[in-house]
């Protein structure tokens, strides 16, 4: 019987009660000792048929638990027999088609199994992310009943948390092995264990996470040799990672020295010896010992080959580092090649019959080989462009970057964790500079402006994507939260995960720190399954990733100019679009010079005396980088729309000087930018458009919060400002202050404002957060305020300033507050001045008021400061007034409350007059017609 009868059988289990004459009372065993019987003489057919039977009898007597078991023998039979295919296709009719859901552990258990399986089943098949999904269902079945004679362990935690692994979702997979831990087991497991664990955080940029948990494998005894092996190649991998190149050779070598002396090695050996060559061959070609590197990985590749034929990831990974060998011995064509067997061993309908043919994105899946490789022949093409001068090249260098970032795309939508999607985006981030040198090549080389619109789409792709996909759901919740349960629970599921990520932050060596990342990681589960639900369910309303050829440039009014900044190692690539106007690019080196310039300028904001007592030096200083950054055609726009990026994010370009400064010129006099030009920043192009997007839907126009810390609460020394910022804001604001300022209020309140103005401390060190009365608000808590926004206002210290992420930007209390569903927000680039502050915000609540934007109404705000005789020339130095800056949308604001049933009355009489001016016109017409009838 061949296994194109399978169908059948299938069709035959799942209609038995059809297919029985009567229903009957035999006892489903009585096939037992014949299944058995062939089973052991394999005799497929018979073995096949009394299966079949037995599955009818189970089924007609409602034995869920023994039906099941008897389609797993089915599944091991098949499975016996290398047919993975047709033992995947019992294994999902088990779980998709059993006719009732099981009442008891014991009806439970088998479909455990069934899971487990099917887990091992599709990773066979290549299928990474739903073994992923099969692998969760068993960890939660097991998780629920705890069978005692089950090994999780092995057949569940390890393969689960090796696949987050390949996946790049970091740190959930270390969730997944120390729950594994937790387990116990063996020395042998546990090394195993703390080999994955190293991996993991290795994965992620940890290297000293990692070599601890390597060490920690390494110091367990009565380890076998090959799990030592394995051990070792993980610290020497991160050895070679951080440079050390000679130390992590010498590691490799002697783990494979131990290796052979152990005899024929079993398969679990050669695979970890494939490892081991391939470290080794890493670092060897790192050390220049080209030949020795080329023996390493040649026999590392026989190796995979030999365990995983010639098609795996771990041929893939080879091939990859056959690729870097061959570019360090400036050999583009050979490393190409390798590239493409790289990709051959991961994609196999990809059969390339010339070196510059790439395969098709639709062929890609979850596996970040594919864009590893496409980056390494990326880089080999552009080397070989310098080495003949072909064109061709080049763009296929660019193809292959773009295709890199769609498999990187594809990678990023199974992230459960946004720590994995940043550390996606950072390694990205590298990648996407190679890219944009690329671009540049061909911009130089042709001229076309098609390759400005490319640079500007690289540059977008780099920038802010998990802040714009926080906006993207913003937006699908705005259209139909209130028709959707899901998005409160939803809300309520953040808060809980923001309180394990606090305690994370605030206490990360604590006893329970394992804990708290085992209930991060169940909320965090939960919230992506409703995120993915809600997706399916709202297509037209979820995000999307950016199309990598368009990226929209947002209608520039007359006189505004966008700026768009993309830091590389050795340039800073500057795009300059403006209405009516072919777009141009300038690149700045960012060389040792550039960056001393930088550090001058920036230490002049290191505090209120810096520039005071040099007054001339920063005034040579701001217009030495003035012209730098600010090309020539943008610096007579009347309006600025700049795009930071690197360590631009941190400069305030309206303190900036446009004239080179006279003999006697002194702060209070100076050409500032800003008495020229009105500037307003954003995350990104994209971001900027979801947040000029986002509806004004609160009733209420401005909510202030203002702890004051008269008595000192919590250590932070009281304020003075307060009331004084918002007094010219009229009568529409309430006051949290004092007491009131707590989290229970501010959760109760923010909803329901357009503005929000924070006046208060806060933070921006390894801990960014803004203080309320009761207790700090972290990134984490920022995240899950349920925010409807039109503007935040942060008058507090350090609020626009974080770590900068590549590929990301900063993260600030102002993006988080951005995240959290704000269309604009004012914060602070240093530690502002209270009083100053709290005159420039006054006036800029007064614009506010007589109906300018906020953009506009900020830069006329510090235009009064800066020429009030009031303001003596000491408090007319930038670093009083240049601090507040806007990112984002940039709106006129209601300043008035408009209640839900005032609301709907103005509505109602809209209607109403529309209605009435439709009939008046219907009227008329006819009148009309009836007088031209008789007439």
């Amino acid at each position: 019987m061949s296994t194109r009868t399978v169908p059948f059988f299938l069709f035959f289990l799942l209609f038995q009660p059809s297919l029985s004459v009567a229903q009957t009372a035999d006892d489903p065993h009585r096939y037992d000792q014949k299944i058995d019987r062939f089973l052991e003489q394999n005799r497929r057919d018979s073995f096949l048929f009394y299966i079949a039977e037995k599955s009818r009898l189970s089924r007609q007597a409602d034995d869920l638990a023994l039906w099941t078991w008897t389609q797993l023998d089915l599944h091991d039979w098949y499975s016996e027999h290398n047919d993975n295919e047709a033992a995947l296709r019992i294994l999902d009719v088990i779980w998709q088609q059993r006719w009732r859901e099981p009442k008891s552990p014991e009806e439970w258990e088998p479909l455990l199994y069934v899971q487990q399986n099917r887990g091992w089943c599709l990773f066979e098949a290549g299928k990474v992310w739903q073994a992923v999904q099969a692998y969760e269902s068993a960890a939660q079945l097991y998780e629920r009943f705890r069978y005692p004679d089950f090994e999780a362990v092995e057949t569940i935690y390890k393969p689960l948390g090796a696949h987050y692994t390949r996946l790049g979702d970091n740190d959930k997979a270390i969730v997944v092995f120390e729950k594994a831990l937790a387990l116990g087991g063996d020395n042998e497991t546990l090394a195993g264990l703390y080999s994955n664990i190293g991996i993991a955080y290795w994965n992620q940029g940890e290297g000293a996470e990692a070599a601890n948990a390597f060490r920690k494998g390494l110091d367990l005894k009565r380890v076998s040799t090959p799990k030592a092996v394995l051990l070792q190649s993980g610290l020497a991998q991160v050895l070679l990672d951080g440079g050390q190149a000679r130390e992590a050779f010498e590691i490799a070598r002697y783990a494979l020295d131990n290796l052979a002396a152990t005899g024929s090695p079993d398969r679990l050996a050669i695979e970890y010896r494939a490892y081991a060559r391939r470290i080794a061959g890493l670092a060897a070609t790192d050390l220049g010992q080209f030949r020795e590197a080329e023996q390493l990985l040649n026999g590392a590749l026989a190796d995979a080959r030999a365990i995983f034929g010639g098609s795996s990831r771990d041929a893939g990974k080879v091939e990859i580092a056959l690729s870097v060998l061959f570019r360090k011995q400036n050999k583009p064509e050979a490393a190409i090649a390798a590239a493409n067997r790289a990709l051959q061993a991961v994609l196999p309908g990809y059969s390339p019959d010339a070196a510059d043919k790439n395969p098709a994105p639709g062929s890609f899946y979850e596996e970040n080989v594919i864009f590893e490789a496409l980056e390494a022949k990326a880089l080999a093409a552009e080397m070989w462009y310098t080495k003949q001068g072909n064109i061709r090249w080049l763009t296929l260098a660019l193809e292959c970057h773009d295709l890199a970032w769609q498999a990187e795309m594809l990678l990023r939508k199974v992230h459960q964790y946004n720590s994995s999607k940043l550390d996606l985006q950072q390694t990205a981030r590298r990648r996407e500079a190679s890219a944009m040198r690329v671009v540049r090549l061909l911009f130089e080389k042709t001229g076309h402006s098609r390759y400005i619109d490319k640079a500007l789409a690289i540059a977008e792709r780099s920038k802010a994507t998990l802040l714009l996909e926080a906006l993207q759901e913003n937006q699908m919740r705005g259209a139909v939260a209130g028709k959707d349960e899901r998005f409160a629970r939803m809300d309520a599921l953040r808060r809980s995960l923001a309180y394990y990520e606090r305690n994370l932050l605030l206490e990360p060596a604590s006893p329970k720190a394992s804990q708290w990342r085992i209930e991060a990681d169940a909320l965090g589960s939960q919230l992506s399954e409703l995120e993915r639900a809600l997706a399916r369910d709202y297509p037209r309303l979820s995000g999307s990733v950016l199309d990598v050829a368009r990226v929209p440039v947002p209608a520039l009014s007359t006189g505004e100019t966008l700026l768009t900044y993309f830091a590389g190692e050795n340039t800073i690539e500057v795009l300059v679009f403006q209405k009516d106007k072919p777009a141009t690019w300038h690149s700045i080196s960012n060389d040792e010079a550039f960056n001393a310039l930088l550090n001058r300028f920036f230490a002049f904001y290191a505090s209120s005396a810096a520039m005071l007592n040099e007054p001339a030096a920063y005034l040579q200083t701001a217009f030495d980088l003035w012209q730098k950054i600010i090309p020539a055609e943008a610096a007579g726009a009347q309006r600025l729309l700049v795009i930071p990026d690197g360590l631009l994010n941190f400069v305030p370009f309206e303190a900036l000087v446009t004239e080179a400064p006279a003999a006697g010129a002194s702060l209070r006099n100076a050409a500032y930018l800003v008495t020229n030009q009105e500037v307003r920043y954003a995350w990104s192009l994209a971001v900027l458009e979801q947040q000029n997007r986002l509806p004004s839907r609160a009733e209420q126009f401005m909510l202030a919060i203002a702890p004051g810390f008269s008595h000192s609460e919590r250590g932070l020394a009281p304020l003075l400002a307060d009331a004084r910022e918002w007094r010219s804001a009229g009568s529409g604001v309430t006051v949290l202050a004092g007491e009131r300022a707590d989290v229970r209020h501010l959760l109760d309140e923010a909803a329901r404002y357009r503005v929000l103005h924070f006046s208060t401390h806060a933070f921006a060190d390894a801990t960014p957060r803004i203080e309320l009365i009761d207790q700090s608000l972290l990134l984490p808590d920022l995240y899950a305020l349920p925010l409807n926004a039109d503007l935040v206002v942060l008058s507090a210290c350090q609020t626009g300033l974080g770590i900068e992420l590549k590929g990301e930007g900063v993260m600030s209390l102002a993006r988080a507050f951005a995240q959290a569903g704000t269309a604009g927000v004012v914060s602070s680039l240093w530690s502002v001045n209270d009083r100053s502050t709290a005159s420039i915000l006054n006036l800029f609540y007064q614009y506010i008021r007589e109906g300018w934007p906020v953009s506009a109404s900020l830069r006329q705000a510090k235009l009064a400061y800066i020429s009030d005789p009031k303001t003596n020339a000491a408090l007319q130095s930038p670093y009083f007034w240049a601090g507040q800056v806007l990112v984002g949308a940039d709106r006129k604001l209601e300043t008035g409350s408009i209640s839900a049933a005032a609301l709907a009355g103005w509505i109602a009489l809209g209607v109403g007059v529309l209605i009435l001016i439709c009939y008046l016109y219907v009227y008329r017409r006819k009148a009309g017609s009836h007088h031209n009838k008789f007439s």
